[in-house]
């Protein structure tokens, strides 16, 4: 990954936690969860791509299986 790939997710996690509404305290202790490590500095491409997506479930950017629902529990929800 070069240096400018790196700074482009660094720009586009901390745009995302910004719009998460996630203050510093938050940051790191998500950052700190998925990978074991404080800062996006220290994480490999893997983890800065595990939290970028993280990041962009959590604001509804990405479709997430975990939220997959059958037609009959969607229409309970509709009832």
């Amino acid at each position: 990954m070069s240096l400018s790939e790196r700074y482009k997710f660094y720009q586009d996690i901390h745009a995302l936690a910004d719009k998460l509404g996630m203050n510093e305290d938050s940051y790191r202790q998500m950052l700190v969860e998925l990978t074991g490590f404080s800062s996006c500095v220290e994480l490999r491409p893997s983890e800065l791509r595990e939290v970028l997506k993280h990041l962009k479930v959590q604001a509804g950017l990405v479709y997430n299986p975990a939220e997959i629902v059958s037609d009959e529990e969607a229409l309970a929800v509709l009832a």
